[in-house]
C-alpha cells in the first residue's frame, strides 16, 4: 500500500471537508469551523458524538504542534527527513 494508501486517506479528507464547506459554508467556513469539522468528523466516520469542547481539544493540540515546530525548525521531523524515503513496514 505505502505512499498509495497515505494520499488515498489524503484525498478523502481533502473531498470531505470541501465538502462540507461547500454544502453549509455557514456552518463550516466561518469562525469556529474547525472544531465543528471535527465533531462532525467523529460523528459521520465513527457514529460517535463529540462534545464542541473536546472537538476543540483536538484542534488546540494539533495547533499547538504545528506552532511550536515552526518556532522549532530542528525538531521538525518533515525537515529533517525530507528527501528520505519512507521506511517500508515489514508484513
Amino acid at each position: 500500500m505505502g505512499n498509495n494508501y497515505v494520499a488515498l486517506i489524503d484525498d478523502t479528507i481533502n473531498d470531505y471537508v470541501e465538502y462540507l464547506i461547500r454544502t453549509e459554508p455557514d456552518l463550516y467556513a466561518t469562525d469556529g469551523a474547525n472544531n465543528r469539522i471535527v465533531q462532525r468528523y467523529f460523528k459521520d466516520v465513527y457514529g460517535i458524538d463529540v462534545r464542541l469542547d473536546t472537538a476543540s481539544k483536538v484542534h488546540a493540540l494539533t495547533r499547538t504542534k504545528s506552532d511550536f515546530l515552526e518556532k522549532n525548525t530542528e525538531f521538525d521531523k518533515r525537515i529533517k527527513d525530507a528527501g528520505k524515503k519512507t521506511p517500508k513496514r515489514k508484513a
